[in-house]
């Protein structure tokens, strides 16, 4: 190598080395550095402006982020904050300004202390989206149609779409997972034992009142559960006990007091008619309600139903129904006491006929057969349950009497008749008419080959009577200590 590349090199080193020794022992300046990111992202945050202030809000330095491409770093660690402040500072108490267009202005705190460090790392400031005008836009709410928590399902009712009109079974026959047959409710495979309204009882044993009655509208919410006892604050909830499914409809705030009626009618041929009333009037410690339902056209159902009319939820001939009610529920807001009455009176009035023709083909010697049935059947039955509830601290007690009555009447009659010949009927049954009305034509009795008639006649009647009582009491131990 030549003398003079050995000096050139050598005078390198020297530079070099030189620097690296003023970067180490650099005395008259203090480095503040850290990052600055989006509070929600985690991103860091370029363009935003950090100051160092005294104490006494006096400016000592400030500069500005850096992009996320061109990030210098301490130890190997990339920051994008840095303020180079052109004085040594040594335990002392700075205030940090960290500001931005889009971001709200945060201030911190920080403390330069060690006589042997000039550089300082302030860590991570977050800062929190300032309030900016947005272009506009169109926003859609949506809510959750069914919620599942540990033990409870909740549906929110607004979020199915029902017919105007609609009652309450319209709305249950829609909601995941919940089967309406008749008025049998199960929810995922379990049988719904009792319907409640607002969390109390209603008609109880009957969910069909409520189904067919309450307007879908005033529903607001639908929670199935199961039901612990009502003494369950003295003698405490069996974990691995397994307690009555509850369907419990929750009815919209502006429902909580007020009177709710609904009416129904209508006339067609052949005298058919229909008609249905409901009112309820209900507040926070008592419930009235009313329900009537009576027509001649086999129906037992509301509006509000799924519209289809299968064949097996038909009644069988003519049914002439009148049904009826009445609830009363008195409490005490604590709900130390409550009292609840019901009672159902329904009466039916069911017809029967049918009437048929037939033949047996047997070569020359057909025979044809003519016959009628008819089963009139009139029942009337009242019920009426009752139920009294005591709760205090150490004690609870219930009294629930109950009442039945039943009055119904059976009348059978059984009519056929073959013939060797057929018949011509003038109108459909003629032929036994006038066969057992004694007036039978010579050309019948001459083809009558036997004829049977069968009648009967029964009656009952029935009243019974309960009266089940509870209670349970916390009997307090007591310790006895001799001495």
């Amino acid at each position: 190598m030549k003398p003079t590349k050995h000096l050139l090199f050598l005078a390198m080193l020297f530079a070099v080395s030189s620097v690296e020794i003023v970067c180490a022992q650099n005395t008259d300046k203090t480095l503040v550095c850290g990052d600055i990111k989006d509070i929600a992202t985690h991103r860091r945050i370029e363009g935003a402006t950090i100051g160092v202030l005294r104490m006494d809000s006096t400016l000592i330095a400030k500069s500005v982020t850096r992009p996320e491409n061109n990030l210098p770093n301490i130890d190997g660690v990339p920051m994008n904050g840095w303020v180079m402040i052109k004085e040594r500072i040594r335990d002392e108490r700075v205030l940090l300004k960290v500001s931005h267009p889009e971001y709200a202005t945060e201030y911190s705190e920080f403390k330069l202390i060690g006589s042997r460090k000039w550089i300082f790392n302030f860590g991570s400031i977050l800062l929190f989206r300032d309030n900016f005008q947005l272009d506009e836009v169109t926003v859609s709410a949506t809510k959750v149609r069914m919620v599942m928590g540990k033990d409870t399902i909740t549906y929110n009712a607004s979020e199915f779409q029902l017919a105007q009109g609609s009652m309450l079974d319209g709305l249950i026959r829609q909601l995941p997972g919940v089967m309406l047959d008749g008025d049998r409710i199960t929810v995922n495979g379990r049988f719904v034992s009792s319907l409640l309204v607002n969390g109390e009882d209603f008609f109880k044993g009957d969910p069909s009142v409520a189904l067919q009655n309450l307007p879908a509208y005033m529903v607001n919410k639908v929670k199935v559960y199961e039901r612990t006892p009502d003494h369950a604050y003295i003698t405490g909830v069996d974990s691995l006990k397994e307690y009555p499914t509850v369907m419990d409809v929750r009815l919209k705030r502006e429902y909580a007091t007020g009177w709710v009626a609904n009416a129904e009618a209508a006339y067609g041929t052949d005298n058919r008619y229909l008609g249905r009333v409901f009112g309820l009037r209900f507040s926070d410690v008592s419930r009235l309600a009313l329900f009537g339902n009576f027509n001649n056209t086999n129906d037992t159902r509301s509006p509000g139903s799924s519209g289809n009319w299968n064949p097996e939820w038909q009644a069988s001939g003519l049914t002439n129904m009148q049904y009826g009610g009445a609830e009363l529920l008195l409490k005490d807001l604590d709900e130390e006491w409550k009292l609840t009455s019901n009672v159902k009176l329904i009466h039916e009035d069911i017809d029967n006929l049918s009437i048929g023709a037939g033949s047996y083909f047997l070569g020359a010697d057909n025979v044809y057969m003519r016959n009628r049935n008819s089963n009139r059947t009139d029942r009337l039955k009242v019920i009426s349950n009752n139920n009294f509830k005591l709760r205090k601290s150490t004690w609870y007690a219930t009294v629930s009497p109950s009442v039945q009555y039943s009055d119904g009447s059976n009348r059978i009659e059984q009519l056929a008749a073959s013939f060797s010949t057929n018949t011509v009927d003038s109108y459909r049954g003629a032929t036994i008419d006038t066969l057992f009305a004694g007036i039978g034509s010579k050309q019948l009795e001459e083809s009558l080959i036997n004829r049977v008639a069968n009648t009967g006649e029964g009656w009952n009647k029935s009243i019974s009577a309960t009266l089940n009582a509870n209670a349970v009491i916390d009997i307090p131990t007591h310790r006895i200590s001799w001495i």
